[in-house]
């Protein structure tokens, strides 16, 4: 179970809202992106891994146990609502295929996951219940 249902819904939708708005900026109103792709698909990459950062933060700061659980919890919860608000939302506006749709954008929202998971193993290490770190050998005098 997640630590915070409502939490967990809460930072999910600001992952996907915050680089949506964002990227309207970059769009005339006709529809036309105002720069080059490459830059366009840059920033986006670089606002939404910003902003997971800091919603992973922000969420982990009300968790209390089961960090590497709850890593992939709101991970998986993360992702699959971005996917979802983005085939309801964003693929209809760009008229795009849920193929093309996955190879250009849904694939970028493992990210999130990976994020949750990475700092979730972090958090459970440092109560110490992960293996110990191998230690380097001693050099010999």
């Amino acid at each position: 179970m997640l630590s915070s249902w409502k939490g967990a819904l809460f930072w999910g939708f600001i992952i996907w809202v915050i680089p949506f708005v964002v990227s309207v900026a970059f769009y005339s109103p006709q529809g036309v992106l105002l720069i080059d792709e490459h830059s366009f698909n840059t920033i986006m990459v670089v606002v939404g891994t910003a902003i997971g950062a800091i919603a992973t933060v922000m969420y982990f700061k009300g968790v209390e146990r089961n960090f590497a659980c709850e890593g992939v919890r709101v991970g998986m919860l993360w992702m699959v609502m971005s996917w979802v608000l983005d085939v309801a939302i964003l693929v209809p506006m760009g008229q795009m295929s849920l193929p093309a749709y996955f190879s250009q954008i849904g694939l970028q929202y493992l990210s999130i996951l990976m994020m949750t998971v990475a700092i979730g193993a972090v958090l459970e290490c440092r109560i110490g219940k992960c293996a110990p770190a191998a230690k380097p050998a001693r050099k010999r005098r």
